[in-house]
């Protein structure tokens, strides 16, 4: 599955609409290595985050997401799009300094937002506790993941972003499972 809407509303003026039956079936194909058919393009941000609120609907509790992708190229914008999906309200930005954002609706605890960038290494995660927050039971996501991947579940589930051809344009290669683990 390939999908390149163009940026904006489609005809009942939702992004998020246009993204729901390519999530479904990208979710069947999680638990292996990315194939061409789990590429998803976005023409902006607005795309990237309502492919993301539509994509955190078929992902169960507990479930880690591994976010892999140069500065700037749009993790935590995955993460704003997956906080939107699970109701969560109030600005969501990346934890570069705090490490560690924990977001709550309705007064529980949603999502764990994880930037390991500026960790000395797995051990310092250690200290940190990383390991707890990822068999929580709550969705994870983890910005940086090359720098902790011994840390990282066996069935963590894999979002590679890569800039396309435009400014905006974002190309998103899914995948999950042993196969495809740091």
């Amino acid at each position: 599955m390939r999908t390149n809407t163009g940026c904006g509303n489609d005809e009942n003026g939702s992004t998020a609409s246009r993204f729901s039956l390519t999530v479904a079936a990208v979710h069947q194909t999680m638990n292996s290595k990315p194939t061409s058919s789990d590429i998803i393009h976005t023409s902006c941000a607005e795309e990237t985050r309502a492919w993301a609120a539509a994509w955190i609907q078929t992902l169960a509790p507990g479930t880690v997401v591994a976010l892999h992708g140069d500065l700037g190229a749009g993790k935590t914008c995955v993460v704003q799009g997956m906080a939107e999906g699970l109701g969560i309200a109030g600005p969501v930005t990346s934890p570069t300094f705090t490490i560690i954002h924990e977001y709550a609706s309705d007064g529980k605890p949603r999502l764990i937002h994880i930037d390991a960038y500026r960790l000395a290494g797995e051990e310092e995660a250690e200290e940190l506790g990383m390991e707890d927050y990822m068999t929580s039971g709550i969705i994870t996501a983890v910005e940086w993941p090359e720098r902790i991947p011994h840390l990282l579940p066996p069935r963590t589930l894999h979002v590679h972003i890569a800039y396309g051809d435009g400014p905006d344009d974002r190309i998103l290669t899914l995948g999950g499972g042993e196969a495809s683990r740091c």
